[in-house]
């Protein structure tokens, strides 16, 4: 919980017009920024001048006050954020990453590349297939290999033709092959 400490009370008179009176709390949060804890409508309430020494008016008041307001970000429409897990008997690693709507497998994994060693290997009638992960190759003789899962089920395509979707995790497992 957020402790508040009150700094003073202002009594603020605002030029506009008799009426726009409006009293005002300023406090501090712990991150020492202002928040207005109070307003309330007030007869003839005057404030001391601000360093200016001009009146406050309701327009700049008003202003002031939307300026010092964090704005909600927007959730950006080009970009969806993913997350993929590699799972070895020597390491488990996670890293969520945002890419482009409708990207494949194949496309993010080339963006994940700076973060962990992929190595594909390309066939132009069945796409990109990987080889080796983080050093950890595919292997016939011990039938291990890298395989792939999108939100905990086996995928059925190629890692060229899937299409990922928002917050999907596709988890690859050093694990016995079942072909």
């Amino acid at each position: 919980m957020i402790q508040k400490t009150p700094i003073k009370t202002e009594k603020i008179k605002l030029a506009a017009s008799s009426t726009q009176e409006i009293l005002l709390r300023q406090s501090v949060d712990q991150n020492d920024k202002n928040e207005i804890a109070s307003a309330s409508p007030l007869n003839d309430i005057e404030k001391t001048k601000p360093k200016n020494d001009q009146p406050i008016s309701a327009t700049s008041f008003v202003a002031d006050a939307i300026s010092k307001v964090t704005p909600i970000e927007k959730p950006d429409e080009n970009i969806i954020s993913v997350t993929f897990k590699f799972i070895a008997p020597t390491f488990n690693k996670e890293f969520p990453i945002k890419v482009a709507p409708q990207n494949t497998v194949y496309e993010a994994m080339q963006q994940l590349q700076e973060q962990i060693p992929i190595k594909f290997k390309n066939f132009s009638a069945f796409g990109a297939f990987v080889e080796a992960i983080d050093d950890m190759t595919n292997n016939p003789n011990t039938n291990l290999f890298w395989i792939y899962y999108i939100n905990g089920q086996a995928a059925k395509l190629g890692i060229s033709y899937i299409k990922l979707n928002p917050n999907d995790v596709i988890t690859w497992r050093y694990e016995q092959g079942i072909f």
